[in-house]
């Protein structure tokens, strides 16, 4: 699509960048994996769009985003961030120490994000939640923590601009991630099927892109979970 089409959609239709991002370009990515596999590339191969059919699918592409946005935060984010991985708060907290395996990831992807705070940060964060929940210190999960931080955070202007804007970004990334592990199944299905050069180097290049987007994701995420932690040790009494 042009871009002066892109700004049409920009104008006629008022997305939030959150929309636009972690929506819209994820459906295209969806479509374009489904449409390539199971229709032969009719929309992928097609040279010649006119404006309303360009629209058209710009608006479809943005309600399968929508419609993706949920299992992709179910299971990347409600599961594997925070099941098969440890969350990014105890570790942040010093609650549970990382893996072999979590420290090579934060290594490759977030080095200073999924990793623990200062001592000092640490403990005003837990005795601050412990005080305002009524719960012991070593009763207290990272979770916990960051529903008691989450509010009183969000009322500072700068926390929550800043705030707003790991949240683009990590929801654009979870999503990516999300919408290009299904296109890599997608791929790999028809590569065992039909093999062919091509469809193997798209299909390597649809994990490469869904691991290194899912590595994008932790990154802001922890950065999000980091700047609540570390805002509500800092809040004034």
């Amino acid at each position: 699509m042009f871009e002066w089409e892109m700004q049409l959609v920009k104008q006629w239709f008022p997305l939030t960048d959150y929309d636009f991002y972690a929506y819209l370009i994820s459906g295209m990515l969806l479509i374009g994996a489904v449409d390539y596999t199971l229709a032969g590339g009719t929309l992928v191969y097609r040279a010649n769009w006119t404006v309303a059919e360009g629209l058209f699918w710009v608006a479809i592409a943005y309600l399968v985003g929508n419609i993706s946005a949920s299992p992709s935060a179910a299971f990347l984010e409600h599961f594997v961030a925070r099941k098969w991985m440890d969350s990014p708060a105890d570790i942040q907290l010093g609650l549970k120490q990382r893996s072999k395996f979590e420290r090579l990831f934060a290594a490759l992807f977030a080095p200073r994000e999924y990793a623990p705070l200062t001592a000092s940060v640490q403990a005003r964060a837990l005795d601050r939640a412990s005080k305002e929940m009524g719960e012991p210190r070593d009763k207290l999960t990272g979770e916990v923590v960051f529903q008691a931080a989450f509010h009183p955070v969000r009322q500072t202007p700068d926390t929550a601009a800043r705030l707003s804007a790991f949240l683009n970004q990590y929801g654009f990334s979870r999503n990516v991630a999300f919408a290009s592990f299904l296109g890599f199944i997608l791929l790999l299905i028809q590569e065992v099927g039909q093999p062919s050069r091509s469809n193997l180097l798209l299909t390597i290049a649809a994990i490469v892109l869904s691991l290194g987007m899912f590595g994008r994701f932790i990154k802001f995420y922890s950065a999000y979970s980091a700047d609540v932690i570390r805002s509500y040790a800092t809040l004034s009494n």
